[in-house]
């Protein structure tokens, strides 16, 4: 199951983004670099923390797709496999 029921890095996540949210006021007018770094940073923290996860059907799905392609993959190699073959059977003739 791991710390906090797997999402502890979600938590560390939102930890650094409230951090980060936090300091950003008080460097606002130190320096134009470090306030383009809280105008980069912040935003994708926060989005990386509210990113809802895929669910297990979605999940399935992908896994599914996966095993098709691979399925595919397989088929076209068998193919070409069989191609192969027949020019060397007709060579040989």
């Amino acid at each position: 199951m791991g710390y906090a029921r797997n999402h502890l890095a979600t938590i560390v996540s939102g930890a650094f983004a409230l951090v980060l949210t936090g300091l950003w006021p008080p460097f606002y007018d130190y320096a134009p670099t470090i306030n383009f770094v809280f105008i980069m940073a912040v935003p994708i923290m926060w989005f990386m923390v509210l990113t809802v996860e895929l669910k297990d059907s979605e999940i399935e799905r992908l896994n599914q797709e996966i095993l098709n392609l691979k399925t595919l993959v397989q088929i076209e190699s068998l193919k070409s496999e069989l191609a192969n073959l027949k020019i060397l059977s007709s060579k040989r003739k």
